[in-house]
């Protein structure tokens, strides 16, 4: 009886030496507050289901950078051949030349401003006259060239949407990983919390479940040596 005591005894100790995550006292591991088992499996789930999202968030945050990539050097190639003629850049031309026509306006005909006022309003070096001279040159020029390249404008335009489609996508997927990363953290601290009394930072739940079982034959076999 004393020797199978005595087996009993080495064989908890060697246990507990080799039990990972614990440096304490068979004593303390009997007395160790531990999650119950119906909370250690939420965890579980909670742990799944982030990995699950941020796994999906990846794929689309990279699906959206991929498309951006290729976009971006189709649209770049078809600038090299028609120019900037994007419905964007004839609109910004078209809206800096009506802003300076109506500083014209104000000093020539309207008399609201003085040419010294209109000229400093304009934020241009180059006398006021010669900048919307050039600015209406400039939008003629766009919108004769949208017409002459009609298809592969229309390709420019489709380009430019896919691209700002794609970067918003971008954004709001980035977003999503930000708070899944603050969830996590939360979550984290919270599992920690739980484990307060264990003296190290516990692992996974998947590998908590593992752990406790290791203890709970630890803690078997001392009961069986008590007997």
């Amino acid at each position: 009886m004393n020797s199978e005591i005595k087996r009993l005894t080495s064989e908890t100790n060697r246990e507990l030496s080799d039990l990972g995550l614990w440096s304490g006292s068979l004593e303390k591991l009997e007395a160790l507050s531990i999650p119950l088992a119906a909370t250690i499996d939420q965890y579980a789930r909670d742990w799944e289901s982030n990995d699950n999202t941020r796994r999906e968030l990846s794929a689309r945050l990279s699906h959206a950078r991929d498309m951006i990539r290729k976009t971006q050097a189709e649209l770049e190639r078809l600038t090299v051949k028609v120019g900037k003629v994007g419905e964007g850049d004839l609109a910004e031309v078209r809206a800096r030349r009506d802003e300076l026509w109506q500083l014209i306006r104000a000093s020539a005909f309207d008399k609201t401003l003085t040419d010294e006022e209109a000229q400093k309003q304009s934020d241009s070096s180059a006398p006021l006259p010669d900048t919307f001279t050039e600015h209406l040159r400039r939008s003629d020029e766009i919108a004769d060239l949208r017409f002459a390249h009609a298809k592969d404008v229309a390709i420019h335009d489709r380009l430019t949407k896919e691209i700002e489609s794609a970067r918003a996508e971008q954004q709001s997927t980035e977003q999503e990983l930000a708070d899944l990363e603050s969830a996590e953290s939360k979550l984290r601290k919270r599992w920690s919390s739980d484990w307060r009394g264990l003296g190290s930072e516990p692992l996974s739940p998947a590998e908590m479940r593992e752990w406790m079982q290791s203890r709970q034959a630890i803690l078997d076999r001392l009961e069986r040596c008590r007997e």
